[in-house]
């Protein structure tokens, strides 16, 4: 099977669907567990193959493989073939993808989607992964990293804040669209697997049946918690006492995950 960064491949494919989709989507962060989620649905054989089509570059592999310049006639190609035998079809993207989609003049096709929208509460957490997999390059787990990383406490901070401006952006939209998106976080995921996916699956409209997906590891490290004492213990020496209650610590910068 191919790697998941490589959404262009045949290996993916599961025959050429004729109807009309159920389409679903997947609304994530980076290290909100979407990988997971994804593989977990994709193991059922019955819920598409939700992969982050919309990454710039994954998107302009599948152009390439489907020679079809215009966007819905590659969308279209896209659907026939990543849609299971029962219908469903699932796309997993960051807002920015999202966003990518819909200057595409995609969003008519996602009118109607079901989404799923995934977070962590544990957003300090969430930025230290962060910071690791984009200096490492290790973005899953089957990832050998490229490179050591070197802790850096602005660069978590800057991660803390376009975290929060990203899942901001969700809501917003959300908010203007009426769309009521299921809501999970990585916690439930990982801690209560069985019964979040129930949950998801019985959204979809389909059975959650635990397969060898079920067991894809998510990562952990010793290092994201030396990264979590290190942060927290220098924040007394960088602001005076009483600074994050008052909310003083700047620490919510308007840059993207992604810049």
């Amino acid at each position: 099977m191919a790697n998941v960064s490589q959404v262009h491949s045949t290996d993916f494919d599961q025959g050429r669907f004729t109807g009309q989709p159920k389409i679903y989507v997947i609304a994530s962060q980076p290290r909100s567990g979407s990988h997971y989620l994804a593989g977990l649905l994709r193991g059922t054989g019955r819920a598409g193959v939700p992969l982050e089509y919309f990454h710039k570059g994954h998107w302009k592999l599948w152009v390439k493989r489907c020679r079809r310049e215009n966007p819905l006639s590659a969308f279209r190609i896209l659907c026939q073939l990543r849609t299971t035998s029962n219908g469903m079809f699932g796309v997993k993207t960051h807002w920015r993808q999202f966003q990518y989609a819909c200057t595409l003049r995609l969003e008519n096709e996602f009118k109607g989607a079901n989404f799923v929208q995934i977070t962590r509460d544990d957003l300090l957490g969430q930025a230290i992964s962060f910071v690791i997999a984009s200096q490492t390059g290790a973005w899953i787990h089957d990832h050998q990293p490229c490179s050591e990383p070197q802790y850096s406490f602005p660069a978590i901070q800057r991660a803390i804040g376009a975290i929060i401006s990203e899942r901001g952006h969700w809501d917003r939209f959300f908010a203007l669209t009426g769309i009521n998106p299921l809501r999970i976080t990585y916690e439930n995921l990982t801690q209560q697997r069985d019964a979040t996916m129930d949950l998801v699956c019985q959204r979809l409209g389909i059975e959650w049946t635990a397969t060898e997906a079920a067991q894809l590891r998510v990562q952990r490290t010793d290092r994201s918690i030396e990264w979590r004492e290190r942060f927290l213990g220098t924040l007394p020496q960088m602001h005076e006492p009483g600074a994050a209650w008052r909310g003083e610590f700047g620490l919510l910068p308007s840059t993207s995950l992604y810049e």
